[in-house]
């Protein structure tokens, strides 16, 4: 889950920053010689019990992406991957642990960019190979990984690498450990508040002290021992806890002065000064020892309303587990789950003080700091007022699942939020873990949904897509254009379509992904537009009304749906940006929506970047104003640069659970070469990749979707 140092694949990126993505390609291909595998033994008739050795190696080409040449520490699973190519084809690639046969592997995997490198090699474009081992029987300690490659000539080149397994519940501790700041780097921090000392930020705590004083002593500890100064801690308790509080104090190195005691919650005014935050801290809850120093940092830079960072649970005895590495703001992801946590700082200068008054009745709910952070957010906005530092700053006690008083409180406060927002939206739980399904109406007008589908005419997929629609589709006002750009080689499924009553625009230019939705556009008139694969097949009555009332929404400009493997694995759970390849993913790829997954992220509507054009609904007022698709990425990118045009015109992308399909990916069009398109999107949104998305945290990795629990 954690990102890795991926030292090889970085370097190749340095180099293409410098010298753009075809010179990378050849170079980062050919230079980073390092490993390659594949898995059918084919006339090999048995597994050698012992690693093999190097036998003529530069007969093969190859690179080992995955594990790098550092150290790969793991609890449990162990990503291997890259490509092998060679003049007589590649055998099979083995994996030995600690000199013992432990997997198998194929080459097949689509490699656009080693044939860009490679293109008179056969079998450069299917030379990639993947597999994740899981090494759970593995004993504790460091272990030695040999990948072997053998071509059908009898050559074979190895690769070494190591591999530390370590218990599952000491991999994110030291994850934590190694995250906090050193020394030297906090004397520089320090140092550069000392040279701007007047946007340094005070930050104001305050505790309310509970009857038992539980946990109070420790969180007191934590935020005494903050390398950063500006900061008053006042505690709300009855007279009565004074003088106990105050003897837990008194030991603490020289801060009892900046801690203050109170009988209600009244924060002062904000000064004329400096800037001031105030957070609402709990008993129980520790600070990071870098805490307000990191955030005070990230304060002074940006001088948001709110800020937020990512936090975890820690057990008795001081172990860190379970991090929450969140998002950037994400408001509807907030209504369906408290993600951002108890923990959060607001400028002063924000209307506080009327929120407080609002809450002073319910104070005692164990989800009053929830219902203030929706009431100061707001419910719809994207909020650019929001910051969010993604480094864990401060820690919970560690619980297995929230109590059902927490789930109860956080569905009233959601409950609140939208009653004062005045819509006529309402909450459902979902009873996993405090997760939420907010049900926005459908507009009273029943907005028709022109779906429109491109389509070689292939019969068994548009008589699938159109009867399974037909047959379970409750959502009524809809029509469907197909695309006919198939060039007459499937005329039976096209006459199967107009036998239909369906309008089908013949289109017979070379395929052009974006130009044949934008002639679907043209030639509907739904005030929605839905634009569908045709290797879609609907299992879900509600999928299509889900989709209406998600994008009606004024600030939603783009909505997308599960899309499942026939086998039952999630296809699609949304778009997430990376810096490398294509610059994107898809979110949950693989994974199974009834099994544990990071945050639950496979059962909640979240912001996303973007999502596939394999199911992807605006609003066509959107659409025109965006002046539709971009017709120069002919293949891919397309929907991507959709959403991120989308994003860019201040609407949210969104993708919805509630809304699921089978998906046939891959199967109605033969593969296409996609890197002109993948090369003209980076020259477009290049920042935008580099920088990294915004919805998927910096702390997970880049390199593969891992979110399974298992």
């Amino acid at each position: 889950m954690l990102r890795r140092a991926e030292q090889e694949i970085q370097r190749a990126w340095r180099y293409f920053q410098k010298n753009g993505i075809s010179s990378f390609f050849r170079r980062a291909l050919q230079e980073l010689s390092a490993t390659r595998f594949t898995g059918d033994l084919g006339n090999r008739r048995q597994k050698p019990l012992r690693a093999a050795v190097d036998n003529n190696p530069a007969a093969i080409d190859f690179c080992v992406d995955l594990p790098s040449d550092a150290l790969f520490v793991t609890s449990q699973m162990v990503p291997v991957g890259g490509w092998a190519l060679a003049p007589a084809g590649i055998e099979a690639i083995d994996v030995y642990l600690d000199g013992e046969f432990f997997s198998q592997m194929k080459t097949g995997g689509i490699r656009d960019d080693v044939a860009s490198a490679f293109p008179d090699m056969g079998g450069a474009a299917s030379s990639g190979f993947a597999d994740t081992l899981n090494v759970s029987d593995l004993l504790v300690g460091t272990h030695s990984m040999c990948i072997a490659i053998h071509d059908r000539a009898g050559n074979t080149v190895t690769v070494d690498r190591t591999i530390q397994r370590i218990e599952n519940s000491q991999l994110y501790q030291r994850h934590f450990i190694a995250s906090l700041w050193s020394p030297e780097k906090i004397r520089t921090a320090l140092q550069s508040f000392a040279r701007k000392k007047e946007k340094t930020p005070h930050i104001e705590l305050w505790l309310r002290c509970s009857p038992g004083l539980e946990g109070l002593s420790e969180t007191l500890k934590s935020i005494a021992d903050q390398n950063y100064l500006d900061w008053s801690c006042h505690l709300v308790a009855p007279k009565s806890q004074w003088e106990t509080i105050r003897s837990w104090i008194a030991p603490l190195p020289g801060k009892g002065e900046q801690f203050h005691f109170h009988k209600v919650l009244t924060p002062a005014p904000p000064g004329d000064g400096r800037p001031e935050y105030l957070g609402i801290i709990a008993e129980g809850e520790l600070l990071s020892p870098d805490a307000l120093l990191r955030w005070a940092l990230e304060l002074a830079n940006a001088l948001p309303g709110m800020s937020y960072s990512d936090h975890d649970m820690i057990k008795p005895g001081g172990l860190h587990c379970e991090p929450n590495f969140k998002p950037d703001w994400s408001p509807d992801y907030a209504l369906s789950k408290n993600y951002v946590g108890g923990l959060f700082l607001v400028n002063k200068a924000a209307p506080l003080a009327e929120h407080l008054a609002a809450l002073s009745e319910s104070l005692a709910s164990p989800a009053w700091r929830y219902d203030l952070w929706l009431r100061l957010s707001g419910l719809d906005d994207s909020c650019d007022d929001i910051q969010h530092v993604s480094n864990v700053l401060w820690s919970e006690p560690y619980r297995e699942a929230p109590s059902p008083a927490v789930i109860d409180d956080e569905l009233a406060a959601v409950q609140g939020a939208l009653r004062r927002s005045g819509t006529n939206a309402h909450v459902e739980s979902l009873g996993k873990s405090g997760l939420r399904r907010i049900a926005w109406p459908i507009p009273l007008s029943r907005p028709k949904v022109s779906i429109i589908i491109p389509t070689t005419g292939r019969p068994e997929l548009v008589r699938r897509c159109v009867e399974s629609l037909r047959e379970k589709t409750r959502y009524e006002h809809y029509e469907l254009v197909f695309l006919d750009n198939g060039h007459g080689k499937h005329q039976e499924g096209i006459d199967f379509l107009r036998f239909q009553g369906i309008k089908v625009v013949e289109h017979k230019e070379p395929f052009n992904w974006a130009r044949l939705n934008n002639i679907g556009a043209a030639a509907s008139d739904g005030d929605l537009l839905l634009f569908l694969n045709d290797d879609i097949e609907v299992m879900d009555g509600e999928w299509l009304g889900e989709l209406v009332a998600q994008v009606s929404r004024p600030n939603v400009g783009a909505a997308g749906a599960m899309l499942l493997y026939p086998d039952g694995r999630i296809q699609h759970g949304g778009i997430w940006l990376v810096d490398h390849g294509g610059g994107a993913r898809h979110h949950l790829h693989f994974l199974k929506p009834d099994e544990e997954i990071y945050q639950d992220l496979q059962h909640v509507v979240r912001e996303v970047s973007g999502n596939t054009g394999a199911c992807l609904m605006m609003r066509r007022e959107v659409f025109d104003e965006l002046e539709g698709f971009d017709e120069d990425l002919a293949v891919v990118g397309n929907d991507l640069d959709m959403c991120l045009r989308v994003s860019r015109a201040g609407y949210r992308n969104l993708w919805t659970p509630f809304s699921r399909l089978i998906h046939y990916e891959s199967i109605s069009r033969k593969n296409t070469s996609i890197m002109a398109d993948e090369g003209k999107m980076w020259k477009r949104w290049k920042k935008a990749f580099m920088a990294g998305d915004p919805f998927y945290n910096p702390n997970l990795t880049q390199l593969r979707t891992d979110y399974s629990l298992k």
